[in-house]
């Protein structure tokens, strides 16, 4: 989801490269030199623009399993890009009037 959000942000709007911040999520003990470079290589963004990880402490007694990679989340500061997008999704929203959507929700599915 993170790479086709790039993909997606990249390819519709221009984005200043340098803008774009990094904030990786892993619990104590995985490593974050790793993760860090898998995050960089499949983003594009480099390390240097990576904020301070959170580092969460494991509760054993609510999870087994860990995300070894970690969780991501892509920062994008800028007004014009996001007033673009909130255009965007404005337009989207009000293409449709709201009984075209009630229909659409009503709607049955061929596979139950």
């Amino acid at each position: 989801m993170v790479a086709l959000f790039l993909r997606w942000l990249r390819t519709f709007f221009t984005v200043d490269e340098c803008r774009l911040r990094f904030r990786l999520y892993l619990h104590d003990g995985l490593d974050l030199a790793t993760a860090e470079r898998f995050w960089s290589s499949l983003t594009g963004i480099p390390t240097s623009q990576f904020q301070r990880p959170y580092r969460a402490v494991a509760d054993a007694t609510l999870r087994v399993s860990k995300h070894p990679m970690g969780c991501a989340s892509v920062i994008y500061c800028s007004s014009v890009t996001h007033r673009a997008i909130m255009g965007l999704v404005d337009a989207l929203l009000t293409s449709m009037s709201h009984s075209e959507v009630a229909q659409l929700a009503e709607q049955t599915t061929v596979n139950r």
